[in-house]
């Protein structure tokens, strides 16, 4: 639970995140760009608009450490994004040992 919430319950793309939080090597979509709910005691609340922000997420011995900063330029973000996870895709594929490790 993040802020007394389920956190698929946070974000309008809950079922992308539920996919998200069953990889094991979370650094691989680093960082995921999600869209903020409206809280249910504002949902008819036009001046509390929903939000895109950067999620980045951590596996750590007591759980899951969510990092949320708004994006400041979705096209910049997104472009970012993209090149984050091929580098970090790139990157893990040259350090693979055997065949095994690249899948």
């Amino acid at each position: 639970a993040m802020l007394g919430s389920q956190l698929t319950e946070l974000f309008l793309e809950a079922a992308k995140l539920t996919s998200i939080l069953e990889m094991q090597d979370l650094n691989l979509i680093n960082p995921v760009i999600l869209t903020t709910k409206q809280p249910p005691s504002n949902a008819s609340d036009v001046s509390t608009p929903t939000m895109r922000v950067n999620v980045i997420f951590q596996r750590t011995e007591d759980g899951l450490l969510v990092d949320v900063e708004e994006c400041c330029d979705e096209a910049v973000e997104g472009a970012w994004q993209s090149h984050r996870r091929l580098q970090k895709t790139i990157d893990k594929l040259q350090h693979a040992s055997t065949v095994e490790f690249m899948y």
